[in-house]
């Protein structure tokens, strides 16, 4: 969970993530992928963007009654996309994290807290080639400030989306969406490489992708830093169609606890959760918030 800062060829030093202060964290997350229209070089190209969107929620450890659902929390919601061009190349990436307050009423129904509001920071990874290389040899990104992330699940569809772009032909939304994944499959196997798509196969659990409810696709571009009507950067993003990959999102507790040197760290409390849920919603007040105070 924690993001590092890397001196050379050292193996980097782990710096605690803000939601990791919390005596006990809820984290939901996904995948999604979608094709964006990036600027390269002042030319428009059909790029591959994933995002992998993770939800933390932290709040105390005093237990009533109604716990935790009507219980206080902050919020963070960390956007890390990364993008993929047609010949499989990482071309480069940031990482949006979204924070507010939530006050939860009696009923366990969660509202945003004004007073607190809402804040948004974005960092922008290494460049291409470099960004390439680290992703495929050790699994992990780079930020332009040094610090680093472990890539985990993430990877999978990353390395998968690069062999797709690069071997078929086709970008990896296409493809991923693709009602025909016998012909697919086919390929890859003559090719060599079914084996290895770990976010494929089976080809069963990809039929479920589901494209992201139009009602929150501006959730969905607000927290990656892309509100529809906004060029960012040097980046134009006219947004296509986003999926979700897979129907399935996942849900893990965590539980603070102080390790022999003092400082304390999330442990896993209970069992990851595969659930047919949508994590965009319930980040609705964010948007509705923004609008009023434009």
């Amino acid at each position: 969970m924690g993001i590092s800062v890397s001196f050379g060829d050292y193996e980097p030093e782990r710096i605690p993530e803000p939601w990791e202060k919390h005596p006990r964290v809820n984290l939901k997350w996904a995948y999604y992928t979608q094709s964006i229209s990036m600027t390269i070089n002042g030319e428009s190209h059909c790029v591959t963007a994933l995002t992998s969107l993770k939800k933390y929620s932290g709040y105390g450890d005093e237990k009533f009654k109604g716990y935790p659902n009507q219980q206080d929390k902050d919020v963070y919601a960390s956007a890390l996309n990364i993008y993929i061009n047609n010949i499989g190349e990482v071309i480069g990436g940031d990482r949006v994290v979204t924070t507010y307050r939530t006050i939860a009423d009696a009923k366990g129904i969660e509202e945003l807290d004004r007073s607190f509001g809402v804040k948004r920071e974005k960092e922008i990874l290494i460049d291409g080639p470099e960004l390439h290389r680290l992703i495929v040899e050790k699994g992990r990104v780079r930020f332009r400030n040094g610090k680093e992330h472990i890539l985990n699940s993430f990877l999978n569809y990353i390395k998968e989306a690069m062999i797709i772009n690069r071997t078929l032909d086709q970008n990896y939304t296409r493809i991923i969406i693709s009602e025909d994944k016998s012909k697919i499959e086919k390929i890859l196997a003559r090719i060599g490489i079914a084996g290895g798509l770990v976010g494929f196969i089976p080809f069963s659990e990809t039929a479920g992708v589901a494209i992201v409810a139009k009602e929150v696709v501006s959730v969905f571009c607000f927290l990656l830093g892309l509100e529809p009507e906004i060029n960012t950067l040097d980046k134009a993003f006219p947004m296509y169609d986003i999926y979700q990959i897979g129907k399935k999102s996942y849900h893990q507790d965590y539980l603070a606890v102080q390790g022999q040197d003092g400082e304390f760290y999330q442990k896993k409390d209970g069992i990851q959760e595969p659930r047919e849920e949508d994590i965009l919603k319930g980040i609705e007040p964010v948007i509705e918030y923004k609008k009023k105070i434009k």
